[in-house]
């Protein structure tokens, strides 16, 4: 700070008492008395010039700054609204006089789908059965929106929603703000809200769109483009053909990718729940068929936001409002941004399908949570109880039946045998057909235990830091069978078996998998059990399928269980990332990669249970381990560790 020098007294003195300087004072108290007054009069003492909000939270607090003053103060975006209902439906609540609605009612009945256009279950789920009068509002749902445009050609922005959706109109119309000056550039298209893929159908005319009952909004420019060349009448035509049994949110999607706009992921739509309905960030949320429950939900959401102070209340700024950069089309979630939160990003884990090969009436085990790709295929049934049977019907004809007995009992078996061989190639098919496009497959029994935590690790290692892009894999438990002519090494089926997604892929294509069938048919692999017989399909090599070899690992263990005799899954996912490789890229040890070659890193010999031949010498007299599928495998010597809240 600068330093003041004091001046003499008698110069202060001399100068206030000029007659100039006392007239400036005079005049000076005289304006400060007119503003004190007027500052303290009972009309201008209002709560928003001292900073009160109703009395509600600090009486100093001011609220914080959302966004550029400009932002808030300019004009708000022209919205147009279509909401699909019924014939008595009435205009939700959250709807006001002034508002540009059009509420479409499609007609119960309509035209029906080609012969030659077939309903694809693994897209429509359990709308395959659904009644006429809904598929005809999926069928009729692009004349709305025709009729949208027609009725509302200027308008900035559109919003799709249903008559039991929940809109938040304060949220929207910061939203649309927002967007409109701040996030979107001129000219840029929009298609966002909550989105979901179909790439899982088989269908690749199904993809990615947003699901309007959450609520969707889409620029004006954006969905005027549909009205130009005609691309609106092209896509109610295919209505009538291909897209027949499209629902109505995909062919929007469909209709839009056709003038190549793509969707977008937004967080503040909800499809499928309203639990966070109070919090300012959310501004659609579906369904909520009661109109009772609509107008609690909406009042309570204004007495909530009331009652909460500004500084606890969650910024409604421009990165609330920019559509998600990453999104997980799958859990229909964005993925928070590394660089927005300054944190380290986590490595994704890829995505893996699992088949069990179960035993009688199984159900899904304790490991397997809601959210897994998981297919239960059944066995026909134990080979034990049938080759009985058969016994049982040849020894009551007496000694003639008993002389050709052990020949019946022999046939049988061997055709229930061919029976599982023929129901396994058949689950592995299915099994890429539902799960096309995941980064791995993971074949076990009912009764294998897995622990997801070392399990996810193991994958994300061996994707990024172990395999080239074209790699493959087939790997666990290797167990060899010197009785059986080469190759003799295959992994076992009990203990898990790993492949890489384009591993199975390219073996389930109608070439790899033919070669397969003609053997089995012929009878040469019927008396091999199933992985013996998915080892061979894999190390055929005839084209398109390249030769895979089996590759050991010490993560899949065999005769013991509870990640490696009781240590927590903590740890066993320790040991599965030493044993990948280290995430540093740095040398590997001896468990680094895959064990090539067909033998197999085992535990030691009395854990092995039998499963593989002794170190150093051949194993005599062995047989298969497991030949029986119709009964259940060993069990492991621990009991099973029941699966924890974390997931371990």
């Amino acid at each position: 700070p600068m330093r003041r020098t004091r001046r003499p007294r008698r110069a202060r003195e001399g100068c206030l008492d000029s007659p100039a300087a006392a007239s400036v004072s005079v005049a000076l108290g005289a304006a400060l008395l007119i503003a004190a007054t007027a500052l303290c009069s009972p009309e201008l003492m209002t709560s928003e010039r001292l900073g009160l909000r109703g009395g509600d939270g600090d009486a100093s607090e001011e609220p914080p700054e959302v966004t550029n003053s400009s932002t808030l103060e300019a004009r708000v975006p022209t919205v147009a609204f279509l909401i699909l209902g019924y014939n008595n439906s009435i205009y939700p609540l959250w709807v006001t006089p002034a508002d540009k609605v059009l509420i479409y009612v499609p007609p119960p009945t309509c035209f029906g789908c080609p012969p030659s256009v077939k309903c694809n279950p693994k897209a429509s789920g359990p709308y395959v059965d659904a009644p006429e009068a809904w598929w005809c509002a999926q069928r009729m749902y692009l004349l709305g929106v025709q009729e949208l445009l027609e009725k509302f050609p200027d308008v900035e922005y559109y919003f799709f929603a249903d008559v039991d959706t929940v809109v938040f109109r304060e949220s929207l119309t910061t939203l649309i703000q927002l967007l409109e000056y701040e996030v979107l550039k001129e000219g840029e298209d929009l298609y966002a809200g909550q989105g979901l893929t179909l790439d899982h159908a088989g269908d690749p005319t199904l993809g990615k769109f947003i699901m309007s009952g959450g609520g969707l909004v889409v620029r004006g420019l954006t969905l005027q483009k549909l009205l130009k060349n005609g691309t609106l009448d092209k896509c109610i035509e295919a209505m009538r053909g291909p897209w027949c049994y499209h629902h109505a949110d995909w062919v929007l999607g469909e209709c839009l990718a056709t003038v190549r706009v793509q969707p977008t992921g937004h967080k503040a739509f909800h499809q499928y729940d309203c639990d966070d309905y109070t919090s300012e960030t959310m501004v659609a949320c579906h369904p909520v068929k009661r109109r009772t429950v609509q107008r609690r939900m909406l009042q309570n959401r204004s007495e909530t936001n009331s009652r909460t102070p500004w500084r606890r209340r969650p910024r409604l700024g421009k990165s609330w409002a920019r559509p998600c950069r990453k999104y997980d089309w799958r859990k229909k979630a964005c993925i928070d941004d590394a660089e927005d939160k300054g944190e380290a990003q986590k490595r994704p884990v890829p995505s893996v399908a699992f088949m069990l090969w179960a035993h009688g009436e199984a159900s899904l085990p304790s490991w397997a949570s809601n959210d897994m790709h998981v297919l239960l295929s059944l066995q026909p049934g134990p080979l034990a109880q049938t080759a009985d049977q058969a016994a049982q019907a040849v020894f009551s004809g007496g000694a003639q039946g008993e002389a050709s007995g052990g020949d019946v009992v022999a046939e049988v078996q061997q055709r229930s045998w061919c029976k599982h061989r023929e129901r396994f190639l058949g689950a592995l098919k299915r099994l890429v057909q539902d799960f096309w496009q995941v980064d791995f497959y993971f074949l076990s029994s009912d009764t294998t235990e897995v622990f997801p935590e070392a399990f996810e690790t193991l994958m994300q290692l061996l994707s990024q830091k172990v395999l080239g892009p074209a790699e493959d894999l087939y790997m666990g438990h290797v167990v060899i069978d010197p009785e059986q002519d080469m190759p003799n090494a295959y992994v076992a089926l009990h203990e898990g078996i790993l492949l890489r997604g384009h591993t199975l892929r390219q073996l389930a294509t109608e070439e790899g998998l033919s070669k397969c069938a003609e053997d089995h048919e012929s009878g040469q692999w019927c008396s091999l059990s199933v992985d013996q017989i998915l080892a061979r399909c894999l190390a055929q090599g005839m084209p398109p399928v390249r030769p895979v070899r089996p590759s050991g690992h010490p993560a899949f263990l065999h005769g013991h269980c509870a990640a490696g005799g009781g240590r927590n899954a903590g740890e066993a996912a320790s040991e599965a990332s030493s044993a990948a490789g280290p995430p540093d890229g740095g040398p590997r040890g001896g468990g680094a990669r895959p064990r090539r070659g067909g033998r197999a890193a085992s535990p030691p010999r009395s854990d092995r249970g039998g499963s593989g031949p002794r170190r150093g010498a051949p194993r005599r007299g062995g047989r298969r381990r497991d030949r029986n599928e119709g009964s259940p495998p060993p069990r492991c010597s621990r009991s099973r560790t029941p699966r924890s809240r974390s997931g371990s």
